[in-house]
């Protein structure tokens, strides 16, 4: 049952104890071992990160992300499976995928989870810049009020003009391909 419940959160390991014994299960080399006592947070943090950094293109990098605390706020506690979306999108990223797709259902906090992710990635300095594009200007709208904790590093792009001071920068389709009044 621990399994299963570890699994369907995106854990990496389960616990499981009668009192007298501790059961840990590694979903990283799928084994089950008896130990005396539980791990530490910071170790679990330790082995955490180094699992997710077995495949990076840069550990130093990775590790700098990895340590990036999410961004807190009451507004923007994140539920368990955007907390596991922002893990794997972070896994991708650090692992050197280019491109990446998160789909969820809607209502599921699509924008809280690009939020954070953008928040992590660029505050740990791996990303210098990053371009949300929206198919409407109410969405674009709704995720430039979302990030209002970027404060100033944020803009929306208009007209095909883009400012160069600013670091998450807001879209639509139609305006990227805009032709500015000089041509």
């Amino acid at each position: 049952q621990a399994k299963e419940y570890a699994k369907s959160l995106s854990l990496l390991f389960t616990y499981a104890t009668n009192g007298h014994v501790i059961e840990e299960f590694s979903f990283l080399t799928n084994k089950q071992v008896t130990i005396k006592e539980f791990p530490s947070p910071a170790e679990l943090k330790r082995r955490y990160i180094s699992a997710i950094l077995q495949n990076a293109v840069d550990k130093s990098k990775g590790e700098k992300i990895l340590n990036e605390p999410y961004y807190y706020a009451p507004s923007f506690n994140l539920r368990h499976y955007q907390e596991g979306a922002v893990h794997n999108a972070v896994a991708a990223i650090t692992g050197g995928d280019k491109r990446l797709l998160l789909t969820l259902a809607t209502g599921t906090g699509k924008t809280v989870i690009a939020f954070n992710l953008t928040w992590k990635l660029l505050k740990s300095g791996y990303f210098r810049r990053v371009l949300f594009i929206a198919d409407r200007n109410f969405l674009r709208n709704q995720a430039y009020n979302t990030f209002a904790p970027f404060g100033d590093a944020r803009t929306i792009i208009e007209e095909g003009k883009t400012p160069k001071q600013h670091n998450v920068y807001f879209s639509i389709y139609q305006a990227l391909y805009s032709l500015s009044p000089s041509g």
